[in-house]
């Protein structure tokens, strides 16, 4: 009995043996190299174009660029930011000119990009913030 997932991954139904509990489709998963050329590049276009949020559970690097690729598009997103990279993103500045060297800084830096962007403290120890918006 219990949950199982159907092979192939998203899009296939959740089986439960749970009176009163629905069937619903999991989500779509992609592992897949998120950055400036995603939602344009022939393999990951239509992906983009149907997918209503991003989720980033620790992204490295594939961060920024999933807040600034949903907001400039107006879908929903919510990053668990965690490793900063201060040596390779010297572009990235606080309001008073200084570069942004801490996960504490990185999170305002992000956060300061839209006022909609929301911020809360998940219950488990380590880089437990995730900034999200609801979209446009």
């Amino acid at each position: 009995g219990g949950r199982t997932r159907g092979e192939g991954g998203g899009g296939d139904n959740v089986r439960t043996s749970e009176p009163g509990v629905r069937r619903l489709p999991l989500p779509r998963q992609l592992q897949q190299c998120f950055d400036g050329i995603f939602p344009t590049a022939a393999h990951t276009c239509e992906v983009w174009e149907k997918c209503s949020m991003v989720v980033g559970m620790h992204p490295d690097e594939a961060t920024e660029p999933i807040l600034d690729l949903c907001l400039a598009a107006g879908k929903a997103f919510a990053i668990i930011p965690c490793c900063v990279f201060p040596a390779m993103n010297r572009h990235r500045k606080m309001a008073n000119g200084s570069e942004v060297r801490s996960w504490e800084q990185f999170l305002s830096y992000l956060q300061a990009k839209d006022s909609g962007i929301q911020r809360m403290v998940l219950l488990f120890p380590g880089r437990n913030v995730v900034l999200f918006h609801l979209g446009a």
